[in-house]
């Protein structure tokens, strides 16, 4: 599900940043699942929006990378 997430977000010309440290205070995490209105504790904050674009970066080439023996 996470996956078809993020995919849609990239064919909408969205970013997306995946954090985990507000979940792993008690306090802020019970906080989140009560505004969610939700059972379980959440275990994952996203957020979306536009980022500029960035340059590529250099790729090594693939015979540089996988080794056939």
């Amino acid at each position: 599900m996470l996956q078809h997430l993020l995919l849609l977000a990239a064919d909408l010309g969205l970013t997306a940043a995946m954090y985990s440290q507000p979940i792993e205070v008690p306090a802020v995490r019970e906080e989140l699942r009560l505004a969610l209105r939700r059972a379980h504790d959440p275990q994952l904050v996203l957020r979306f929006g536009y980022a500029p674009a960035t340059c590529f970066t250099n790729r090594r080439p693939v015979a540089d990378v996988i080794d056939e023996r």
